[in-house]
């Protein structure tokens, strides 16, 4: 096999198997984990109805500096 030949050991995302584990060996996630987390979170899990909690955040106090004037 050549230099520029991709080997049978890539994952799906077209890396080497052993770089994305390398990540996890040193206890970090690799870039397209966390891509998936985000995605995941962010996208996957929106309810397509809005829901109570879009019309009301959290209440809201005064800084200390506006209390003052």
């Amino acid at each position: 096999m050549g230099p520029l030949e991709p080997s049978d050991d890539r994952d799906v995302c077209g890396e080497p198997a052993d770089e994305r584990h390398e990540w996890h060996r040193r206890g970090m996630l690799h870039p397209a984990d966390i891509e998936a987390l985000v995605h995941r979170r962010l996208v996957e899990n929106l309810p397509h109805e809005p829901v109570y909690a879009d019309f009301f955040g959290p209440v809201s106090r005064p800084r200390e500096r506006d209390r003052e004037r």
